[in-house]
């Protein structure tokens, strides 16, 4: 019985050994979403523009569904649209309330709407799906209330209305509002308490050199400005804002999901802390996580010479085009083109280096108690992950 207690606790001490000299950029805590936010309905615009607080804006269609208009960068389409809780009067979201907190200005009668990075709210282009967010637009940025839509006019083109094509979903800017967003309801929401911006858990460095097995890391897209989450969006997982620090290293939150890298024959897979795969249906057009492994969970590197990678699915065909990794206000997949900002990806985190072990040997003292008094002590000299028996 001695001699056993004795092994055990020797096996106890190397693990705890082993532990202490690995890797500290080698764990996995994970939370899936900061703590959300709560809103207020404003009565109007005019409320809104006057209100000193963030302010959410949402259609809800016919059928009592609530979508809500996310504030991140949408520059090649448009943004995509949320689905939100509303009851009792109040609007929920999950995460900082900076995804979809804005700030509404008047001007000259009408108004500018920006996110807390300057970006504007605009019509980018006289099309159904030209709505972008993005820096110093040149038309399309000066909104009013029409017949309970949002309208702006891009250039001298017609009066368009902002609205939700709830296919994709997402936000889309019609010549009317008796078509695909007909019947749609405009509410603006003033934040009342929650959504604080998540503050970083650890910085982690650009992964520069090929990804290998046993890395772990988290996925970047840096014309976005947004890292992979595991909130879904219809079929897209949203990004989260990203911050870096003097080092330029990527400052990790808890919404941004971490990822452990398995590679086996140039495929990789992408796998949470609980062991959900990344995928994307067979055709593309969509990105989430899965229980369960196959050819759609495996994926295929190409790094770009700027130094970014494409990710693409080693499986997912559309019309003879292989699906990629893209960026389209959220992360979603698609046909790979050359060049692209939409498909160009960064991995930060621990890329899997061997941790050299450290040199030994070491002195390990043993201690049995029994009701509190030491009854016997014993030291040894070991090696590095070294298993004794003490006897």
């Amino acid at each position: 019985m001695k001699k056993s207690l004795w092994r055990v606790i020797s096996i106890l001490l190397c693990i705890g050994m082993i532990f202490t000299m690995s890797s500290p950029m080698a764990w996995t805590t994970e939370a899936y979403a900061a703590d959300g936010a709560t809103w207020t309905e404003v009565t109007d615009i005019a409320a809104a523009a006057a209100s000193d607080k963030p302010i959410a804006i949402t259609m809800t269609t016919s059928n009592g569904t609530t979508y809500i208009l996310p504030t991140a960068k949408a520059t090649n389409s448009g943004p995509a649209a949320v689905t939100v809780t509303v009851a009792d009067g109040k609007l929920t979201t999950t995460g900082e309330a900076s995804a979809y907190g804005w700030t509404i200005t008047e001007t000259n009668g009408k108004y500018n709407i920006t996110n807390d990075s300057g970006c504007y709210l605009f019509i980018g282009a006289d099309s159904n799906n030209g709505v972008r967010i993005n820096t110093n637009p040149s038309a399309g940025m000066e909104w009013s209330v029409v017949n309970n839509y949002l309208s702006a006019t891009y250039t001298a083109g017609t009066a368009r209305y902002l609205g939700v094509y709830t296919t994709k979903p997402d936000w889309r800017c019609y010549n009317n509002t008796t078509g695909n967003t007909a019947n749609q309801t405009l509410k603006f929401w003033e934040l009342e308490s929650g959504g604080e911006a998540e503050q970083p858990v650890a910085y982690w460095p650009l992964i520069e050199d090929d990804i290998v097995d046993g890395a772990i890391v988290v996925i970047y897209h840096p014309d976005s400005g947004t890292t992979l989450s595991r909130n879904a969006a219809g079929a897209k997982l949203m990004g989260v804002s990203t911050t870096f620090n003097d080092n330029d290293e990527l400052g990790l939150t808890n919404s941004m999901v971490q990822l452990d890298v398995r590679e086996e024959n140039g495929l990789f897979t992408f796998v949470t802390t609980d062991e959900k795969y990344l995928t994307c249906p067979a055709t593309g057009n969509g990105l989430s996580f899965t229980d369960t492994e196959s050819d759609y969970t495996k994926w295929t590197l190409e790094k770009q010479t700027d130094g970014t990678w494409y990710i693409i699915n080693n499986a997912a065909v559309y019309n003879g085009s292989q699906q990629a990794l893209e960026y389209y206000s959220g992360f979603t997949t698609f046909g790979v083109k050359d060049n692209d900002a939409a498909y160009k990806f960064e991995f930060y985190g621990d890329n899997g280096t061997p941790v050299d072990p450290p040199q030994g040997p070491f002195t390990v003292t043993v201690q049995q108690a029994e009701h509190g008094t030491i009854t016997a002590s014993k030291t040894e000299n070991i090696a590095y992950n070294e298993e004794i028996t003490i006897t």
